[in-house]
């Protein structure tokens, strides 16, 4: 991540004076230094050594609000290069991530405000391994798959006519599974990385606030999303001391709310699931976490 922009007394005609003399020379990070300015050129911004300061700010600063606008590689240039100054992973079609040269566990914690170690582990679950010297073997191109809970994986699993029934009703993917292993008192559920992935895009692309009034977890509502409302609802994470968002936990039930706290809608169908569950005499509540 570097910025395109550039501080307003470096000279372009200097530069490109320099760069024709070829009095530019690697140093600092492989990178080149301008003879005529002392800075070092780092093909989208400069570095002043001196200051031990970045003469702009990078422009994917808006979209990585847990770093530093003036960081270089995220914090961690022993492990980063940062070739050409491009965001962190780059979202295809489908919403999974592509990785780009450079990018690693460590890019893609800071890419879903994560921490590097949950990032190895959800690059683990999807087949990416670490070789005998510590790297993870992961090249540009690679794709971090995401679970965004549109696609349900249990819709062939026979509820019964009042089960099948009301999961029809539940919405989205997550939401089907979610009412399946609540009917059929499947126990406490673990979420699987690519799912908290998909819980970590939709808190960072609804730029929700991640302040706790004390203690490391906060309740976030997730009454506005139209995949989740009817999975967690109101739900916490755990999030550390630089903000990064490292546990998720909810209690999946049926239990009334009083009215306002959720839309009138969801509210009158829990009442009605919770009379039912009681009357038909399926559904157990459950604890669904990650890790």
């Amino acid at each position: 991540m570097l910025s395109r922009t550039t501080y307003k007394t470096v000279s372009f005609v200097n530069l490109l004076r320099a760069k024709n003399a070829a009095i530019f020379r690697p140093l600092f990070t492989g990178k080149e230094k301008d003879s005529e300015t002392g800075y070092y050129y780092f093909g989208a911004r400069y570095y002043n050594p001196d200051l031990s300061l970045w003469l702009s700010v990078d422009p994917m600063s808006d979209k990585y609000p847990s770093l530093s606008p003036y960081n270089y590689c995220a914090w961690n240039p022993m492990k980063l290069v940062d070739p050409d100054g491009e965001e962190l992973w780059e979202p295809d079609k489908n919403g999974n991530l592509v990785a780009e040269k450079g990018d690693n566990a460590w890019t893609l914690a800071s890419f879903l405000n994560t921490t590097p170690d949950i990032a190895v582990s959800m690059l683990e679950e999807q087949g990416y391994s670490v070789n005998s010297k510590g790297v993870l073997n992961l090249k540009a191109g690679d794709v971090f798959n995401i679970d965004y809970g549109i696609v349900s994986h249990t819709s062939s699993l026979d509820l019964g006519e009042i089960g099948n029934f009301i999961r029809g009703k539940a919405g989205s993917g997550i939401a089907e599974d979610l009412f399946a292993n609540y009917w059929t008192e499947g126990g406490d559920v673990s979420l699987k990385g690519s799912q908290f992935a998909g819980i970590l895009t939709y808190l960072k692309e609804n730029n929700l606030s991640l302040s706790t009034d004390e203690g490391n977890n906060k309740v976030v509502s997730f009454y506005g999303s139209p995949v989740y409302s009817r999975a967690y609802g109101s739900a916490t994470v755990t999030i550390d001391s630089q903000k990064r968002i490292t546990g998720f936990m909810d209690t999946y039930d049926f239990d009334p709310h009083k009215f306002g706290d959720r839309s009138l809608k969801n509210e009158l169908m829990t009442r009605s699931v919770n009379i039912i569950s009681k009357i038909t005499k399926n559904g157990k509540g459950f604890t669904i976490r990650y890790p």
